[in-house]
Order: C-alpha cells, then structure tokens, then sequence
C-alpha cells in the first residue's frame, strides 16, 4: 500500500496534509481528563462510603466496579487514535495505510462502549429500586426490571451486531478486502437514538417517585437536583444523534465520525459513577447526602450531628382543637402504613 495515498479523495483543490493536519487533540485530552477525574472521583467516593461508612456492599456496588474494566480500555483506545490519526482529523489527511489499525481500534472500542454503558445502566436500577422500594414490589421496581433486562439483552445484541457486521470479519478493519457489509450508518443512528431514549427513561424514572412524595416544592426540587446528573448524558446522547444524522455522515470523512463517536462517548461515562457517589456519600458531610427508606417505609435526610436529622417524609398529625368538637370518625392510618408514609393525603395507593 502506498504510504502517500490518503485514505480518502480530496475535494477539489485541497492537498492532504499527512504530517500535522488540523486536528481536535487538544480538546479531547481536556475532555477525558475531565471524563477521567469525574469516573474515578465518583467510585472512590463510592466505595469509601460503603466501606467504612455503611460498611455494607449489594449488588450494584459490584456492577459499577466491573464497569471500570471496560472504560480504562476505552480511554486507552481512544488515547492510540490521538497518537496514529489524530482526533477530529479529516480523512484525506490520514493515509491509507495508517487505516486499518485506526478502523481496528474503533472496531474494539465499540465493543467497549456498549460494555461499560450497559453496566453502567444497571448499576444505577438496580440502586433506583433498592433506594425507592426497600421492601416488596411495586410498579416502580417492576418497570426498572422491564428497563434494565431490556437494556441488557439490547446492549449484548448491539455488541454481537457490530461485531459481525462484515462477512469476512476483517472486512470490518480492512476496507479493502472483499465481502459485504450492512449499513453501518443505519446501525449508528438507530444505536444513538435508542440510547438516547434508554437515558431519558432512567432520568424521568425516579423523578415521578420523588414528586410524589409527602414533601415541600422545595424539598422536591432539591432532591430531583440530585438525580438531575443524568442530564449530561441526555444532552450528549443528543449530540450524537445530531451528529449522526445522513446529513452529517454526508459531510465528513467516516473516520473523523468514528473518532467523534470515540471522544463523546467517553463523555457518557463520566456521569454514572458520579451519580451514584453524589447520591451515597457519608452521611457526616455537611450537603444533601443519602435519601435512604428505612425499616417504616420513612424517607429520611441526613444531616451533620450538629444539626437535627429531617424527617423528609413521615405522617403528621397535629393535636385537635379542645374547642372545636371533630365529628368525624376517629379512624387514623398508621403511621408506619406504607401505603400512607410517602405520599399525599387523598392519593390512595402510591404509585411509583
């Protein structure tokens, strides 16, 4: 193959540039390093909180840990395309022989991807039903069951797609070796737009719990603020279907759309993690730091020892009137009644 031959026809009157063409390497060391800090930030509080403080580890602690092992690959990977191509390179300033290994790369980081994201996302349900249904089953722990088993399967299906999608295999990698190949475009539109779908579905997921709590506006609002983290995700999931659209594809080289895909992905990852420690941190930090339902199906803020713990949610009942005579039933729900403890007065059954 000729080193000299750049991996894609120029437009007309432009020269590739093979030694330093323009490129986004800048940018996309901030990013990871970002990505980076925020990723590992986010488990050590994590796990610092488990160990020492609830000294206790179920099984979405473990999930997320394993998410790590995939994500530092793709860090890795996308690191390698800085060194070979670059990122946010044009494609008729890379040359053809540098290709295959590039393609390579981002064939194995898709795999990647959808590995870590996937774990990820249900690392967090299986923390939303044990933190809003610490006992029994309601509507809520049966639609994150139906989100999460349905994300599995999708991703491990996605996985195996992309991993067969040419016939041979190398096709995949090495563009020019004869066979077939389905309709990569279609593939990443249709993967963008269902993740962006599956991020938005768990963000609203404990929202409509959290607005039905027996709580001040204000309270609610402060406590939405805490699981508001996976609006990042949405607005890049967002991003990606834009930049993914035919006529975007159309625009730009495939490599500099893979190498696209490679940086903001990456971004993705920084908030899971991050969720998580935010919503689990010791419980003698001076800041909203554990919404937790405890054995009387209560939901209790915790705050420094200094200062009185809030009862966030809790039946209350004030003293009647000695002068006003109460012609009504004497008939109270309990206090502890899990159908009464959460929500509103007049409300009926709770619903997740």
């Amino acid at each position: 193959m000729d080193f000299d031959t750049p991996a894609l026809e120029p437009p007309p009157g432009i020269q590739p540039n093979f030694d330093n063409p323009p490129n986004g390497n800048v940018q996309a060391h901030f990013g990871l390093a970002i990505c980076i800090f925020l990723v590992f930030t986010g488990a050590s509080l994590r796990a610092y909180s488990k160990i020492f403080c609830m000294k206790q580890a179920h099984l979405e602690d473990y999930v997320g840990l394993l998410a790590l092992g995939p994500y530092i690959g793709f860090v890795y990977g996308v690191y390698y395309l800085m060194r070979t191509t670059g990122i946010y390179v044009h494609q008729w300033n890379i040359r053809a022989s540098t290709v295959p290994s590039a393609l390579y790369i981002v064939y194995i980081n898709t795999a990647l991807f959808q590995a870590t994201i996937g774990t990820v996302k249900t690392a967090i349900l299986l923390d939303w039903t044990r933190t809003f249904v610490p006992r029994g089953r309601t509507s809520f722990w049966w639609t994150c069951q139906i989100v999460m088993w349905a994300n599995i399967v999708y991703y491990i299906v996605v996985t195996i797609t992309s991993a067969i999608s040419c016939s041979p295999r190398e096709k995949i990698w090495h563009p020019t070796t004869p066979g077939t190949c389905f309709n990569t475009r279609v593939f990443f539109v249709t993967n963008a737009s269902l993740n962006l779908a599956s991020d938005i579905l768990i963000l609203a997921l404990p929202h409509r719990v959290i607005w039905n709590l027996k709580m001040s506006t204000q309270k609610k609002i402060g406590v939405s603020l805490v699981f508001a983290v996976g609006v990042i995700a949405c607005l890049v999931g967002a991003h990606l279907y834009l930049r993914l659209s035919p006529r975007k594809i159309r625009l730009a080289g495939s490599s500099e759309v893979s190498q696209k895909l490679s940086t903001w992905n990456s971004s993705v990852f920084g908030r899971g993690p991050t969720l998580e420690a935010g919503w689990d941190q010791p419980p003698n930090e001076p800041k909203l730091e554990q919404v937790q339902a405890a054995s009387h199906s209560t939901l209790e803020l915790h705050a420094p020892k200094a200062m009185k713990p809030c009862v966030l949610c809790t039946t209350s009942r004030r003293a009647p009137d000695p002068h006003v005579r109460d012609t009504r039933p004497h008939v109270w729900p309990s206090r502890h009644d899990p159908t009464t403890s959460w929500y509103e007065e007049g409300t009926g059954t709770p619903e997740p």
